[in-house]
């Protein structure tokens, strides 16, 4: 009984598939994290009138807020 070779594993292979895939999904999620920051930072300071530098602290508030609450407040789940 003869067994057939197995073909060898390349790792450069593997690491690239893995690499083409994150950088997809990297470009996927910037897309759309642009657009939606550029939509809103118009929506508030335009759309609203609140102006460039009070839009700028109403974005950067509710950053902080969100940090913190990411931060402090929501449950750990450990992988």
């Amino acid at each position: 009984m003869t067994r057939k070779a197995m073909p060898a594993r390349n790792g450069a292979a593997e690491a690239a598939s893995t690499v083409a895939a994150a950088t997809v999904s990297f470009w996927i999620v910037k897309i759309l994290v642009t657009t939606v920051g550029d939509l809103s930072g118009d929506a508030l300071s335009i759309s609203l009138g609140l102006g460039d530098a009070l839009a700028l602290a109403v974005a950067l508030v509710a950053f902080l807020a969100l940090l913190f609450w990411t931060a402090f407040v929501v449950t750990r789940i450990p992988f």
